[in-house]
């Protein structure tokens, strides 16, 4: 288990760091870091974990800005005046050159690779653990907050600087940090929905309403998820809930969410006779596979699809419930028919088609001469 201390600053003490005696949170344990390893925590929290070194906290304040001001930009230099305006404004020219140059004799006495000019100071990457905190890609993110043991929450959650200075800059990289968890979680979710993973499309969801929860998107998609799931009533309260508390009604916005919700109790009303829509069990490879290629069909990739066994095993339910996860995803028309195999019926798959499209609007538009060509296929096919 890692050996946590603040660090305190070199004002502030001028004897050697110590290691400290406290264990660190058990909640998100910390992986085995070499000596001057670093792993930034700064999501929901903010801490800095030093291999060898303890942890660095906001209460060692100007260690904990340099390595964030540093880290922010790894392998590129940060001009020293730079860092003297944001970390030591209040000190003069000397004094803050003097109070940087002890604070990196100090890095580097962790093992930390850190170097400088007498113009610049670079971090080098390879000196940072990767991590969401710093690296903003859906592999990460993935990896440290949905899988792994990092907490998930606004960016230096938590830390108030007492400068003005540092303020600012903790300001303007919480704004480029949410812009981007929503350029890299949205489009993800997007990608889930269109591979019909639910369960991943509910969790990424909820993460991404747990730090913005009036997102359009992330709201529809979780619904249709919850839907697709099997909880369509929850899905239908929940979209009522985003709306009440939006003052959305009336608004584009309401109608995406309206519309969205219609679907979903369309989708209730799909029903095999006179009873209930049953609660699949035991199907949920056929449905993963149907949903596959539904999802198919609306990027315009026609489909065709067999279900084939021994009667009473539940191909007309599996059918109809095709049916609904079709209209829950967008599907304006939805036909069910239950009858003897195409391969039994003369052109069968063309005469089931002909009937579909000649009630469509619009058939009427079609050449006299193939539209009767058509009918006749049709009329064969009850022969």
């Amino acid at each position: 288990m890692s050996v946590t201390a603040a660090i305190p600053s070199p004002e502030d003490q001028t004897g050697p760091i110590p290691g400290g005696s406290s264990s660190a949170p058990e909640t998100f344990p910390v992986p085995a870091l070499e000596r001057g390893q670093i792993l930034f925590r700064t999501l929901g929290t903010a801490e800095i974990h030093v291999g060898g070194g303890g942890v660095i906290s906001p209460g060692s304040e100007r260690m904990f800005s340099l390595l964030c001001v540093c880290a922010m930009t790894p392998d590129q230099a940060v001009a020293r005046s730079q860092l003297l305006e944001l970390v030591w404004p209040e000190l003069d020219g000397p004094s803050g050159r003097h109070s940087l140059r002890q604070h990196l004799y100090r890095l580097r006495q962790l093992g930390i690779d850190i170097d400088g000019t007498r113009a610049a100071i670079r971090l080098a990457r390879a000196a940072l653990v990767p991590c969401f905190s710093l690296e903003r890609t859906a592999a990460l993110f993935d990896r440290d907050v949905l899988r792994g043991h990092e907490p998930f929450g606004h960016l230096f959650a938590g830390w108030l600087p007492s400068q003005s200075s540092m303020r600012r800059w903790v300001e303007r990289q919480r704004e480029q940090y949410h812009a981007d968890v929503r350029r890299i979680l949205v489009p993800e979710l997007r990608r889930l929905r269109d591979r019909g993973d639910w369960e991943e499309c509910e969790r990424w969801a909820r993460t991404v309403l747990e730090f913005d929860p009036f997102n359009e998107d992330a709201t529809v998609i979780v619904a249709e998820a919850v839907a697709m799931l099997g909880s369509r009533i929850d899905a239908s309260s929940l979209l009522d809930e985003y709306v009440r508390e939006t003052g959305a009604k009336g608004t584009d916005l309401g109608r995406r969410v309206e519309r969205t919700q219609q679907r979903i109790q369309r989708a209730s009303r799909v029903l095999h006779g006179e009873s209930a829509a049953p609660t699949l069990i035991g199907r949920d490879r056929e449905l993963a596979k149907l949903d596959t290629l539904t999802l198919a069909a609306m990027r315009g990739e026609s489909q065709v699809v067999q279900l084939i066994g021994p009667a009473g095993i539940g191909k007309t339910e599996l059918g109809y419930e095709a049916t609904r996860r079709a209209v829950i995803l967008g599907f304006a028309r939805c036909i069910v028919r239950v009858s003897r195999p195409v391969g039994q019926v003369m052109h069968g798959t063309l005469s089931r088609l002909t009937r579909d499209l000649i009630s469509l609007p619009g058939s009427l538009g079609c050449n006299p001469e193939n539209l009767s060509c058509l009918l006749y296929t049709s009329d064969a096919a009850d022969e």
